[in-house]
């Protein structure tokens, strides 16, 4: 007589990720050691004119500290200061009012000298071609008000799809050990990924079909084939992502602040950063040279060009276009969004990270193609800590933390959790673990300035999606639609990145 099995099937263990916080608040009351001192000044000094000019003078004195006060501490849902709003909208007037909002280049243009040169922070750099020690070509962008240089890998990640989670878990440990590598790169201040999703033009997809046409095949299969070909000119999706480094020149030697010298110090390194990341699951991994940097800004400005140069590929040819004439001829930024020639972008910063724990694929819908938003880039922002200052950063947390919960008779369950979390970060990186800083910064382009408020809505919602929170860049869309473009820009090296936008 036959038995049943007491064997069930085990359900497969999805690890989960976590451990990401804001730096914890020295001062009372969750406020910073700054506020806390200046909080403290204005009672001692109340506290003085309330004993020798009575209580009415104190309150009559003390209703503009209260207010001051007030401005500092009260936040919206994103973290950021009433002051800082404040401060956001007089520099938004004052940039409006300077009429430094609209830009105009081009043969018209006395601005430019009749160039195409980007506009705002994006008009400083400088772009140029080198050899690494194999004597592969890369292009280096050089910053010269930041002292920095940033070199760009191409990458063609291969997917998740026929993965098993073990293969994700490998992928995810070694994107993570690269990562905290950033750390010990001498040099190394940023790191960044960008995913762009785009139509693809199409005229590259009919050359590959028609490469393979057998010319003595049947007429109805060549019809077929053709037709194969026209349905999808234009429904298809192009995904582009690429790996941004950025090193600082500042604590390099006299002999090569150059750039040259720069370059010359950056190609004996690029080996070793691209084949890091191979294991991670990046794919096939190249450099980017000029023209390819020059083509990718190019279309960010003017995605109405990215059809020429898809026939110039498609021919065989290399698009020639040099680095002064890559930015838009018009472009207007408004408090909400920017108008560059031929489309219209929002871009968006991350203000909140996921909370609690969660799995490999969270961003998937962020950065997968949207029927709503014809090109959109994702980029993720990374600035790695070298381990001197991490070992001191996670001590003042967990220094921080503990003094919140022990400041209180019943601390919260937040209060405990942050305290354990901080001691978890501690554990971790003393035994090697690596520590950065990082963001998110998401640009949706589109053609359609109807379709506004529907990508609006879209961005949104593939927030929610991705469980993290996103906040418009009010009044630096210009600014940050060239800090989503892997070319090294850090915002907040020019004082205008909200901290809501950053997390650890």
């Amino acid at each position: 007589m036959a038995g049943k099995s007491d064997t069930q099937s085990m359900p497969a263990v999805v690890k989960g990720f976590g451990g990401w916080k804001k730096p914890s608040q020295s001062g009372v009351g969750g406020l910073s050691l700054r506020a806390t001192m200046i909080l403290g000044v204005a009672a001692a000094f109340l506290i003085l004119v309330m004993g020798t000019m009575g209580m009415l003078a104190a309150i009559e004195i003390g209703g503009p500290i209260v207010l001051v006060v007030a401005l500092m501490v009260i936040g919206d849902a994103d973290g950021v200061m009433l002051s800082a709003k404040i401060s956001e909208r007089a520099a938004w007037a004052m940039k409006v009012a300077s009429g430094t909002n609209i830009y105009k280049a081009g043969p018209a243009s006395k601005a430019t000298g009749g160039k195409f040169q980007l506009p705002g922070i994006g008009a400083q750099l400088e772009v140029s071609d080198h050899a690494d020690i194999m004597g592969n070509r890369f292009g280096m962008v050089y910053c010269p008000s930041q002292k920095t240089a940033t070199v760009i890998f191409g990458c063609e990640p291969g997917g998740v799809s026929m993965l098993d989670e073990d293969e994700i878990d490998n992928q995810v440990a070694y994107y993570a050990g690269w990562l905290s590598q950033l750390g010990l790169e001498p040099d190394v201040v940023a790191a960044s990924v960008t995913v762009e999703t785009a139509p693809d033009p199409g005229k590259r997809l009919e050359q590959v079909v028609a490469s393979r046409v057998d010319p003595d095949a049947p007429e109805i299969a060549r019809r077929v084939l053709q037709d194969s070909v026209d349905a999808g000119r234009g429904g298809a999706t192009q995904v582009s992502t690429w790996v941004a480094v950025t090193f600082t020149t500042s604590n390099m030697g006299r002999k090569v602040r150059d750039v040259d010298g720069v370059a010359t110090s950056l190609s004996q390194r690029l080996g070793t950063l691209r084949g890091g990341l191979v294991p991670s699951g990046a794919g096939g991994i190249w450099n980017l040279n000029s023209s390819n940097i020059a083509e990718l800004v190019r279309i960010a400005y003017d995605p109405a060009s990215a059809v020429w140069f898809d026939q110039v590929h498609a021919s065989g040819q290399t698009p020639q276009l040099a680095w002064s004439d890559v930015g838009p001829s018009a472009a207007v930024a408004s408090w909400g969004g920017y108008q560059h020639d031929s489309a219209y972008s929002i871009t968006w910063a991350m203000s909140g990270a996921p909370k609690g724990i969660v799995n490999s694929g969270v961003l998937r819908p962020l950065l997968a193609p949207s029927a709503d938003i014809a090109r959109k880039r994702v980029t993720m922002l990374y600035r790695p800590i070298e381990p001197g200052a991490a070992a001191r950063m996670v001590d003042d947390d967990l220094t921080a933390a503990s003094a919140a919960r022990g400041n209180v008779r019943k601390p919260e369950v937040r209060m405990t959790q942050a305290l354990r979390q901080a001691q978890q970060t501690a554990a971790e990186q003393a035994n090697g673990a690596g520590l950065l800083e990082f963001g998110i910064l998401v640009t949706a382009t589109t053609d359609d300035l109807d379709m506004r408020d529907q990508v609006v809505h879209t961005l949104r919602n593939l927030g929610a999606s991705a469980r993290i929170r996103l906040r418009p860049m009010y009044g630096m869309q210009d600014a940050a639609f060239v800090a989503c473009l892997p070319l090294g820009v850090m915002l907040e090296r020019a004082s205008i990145l909200p901290q809501a936008t950053k997390g650890r």
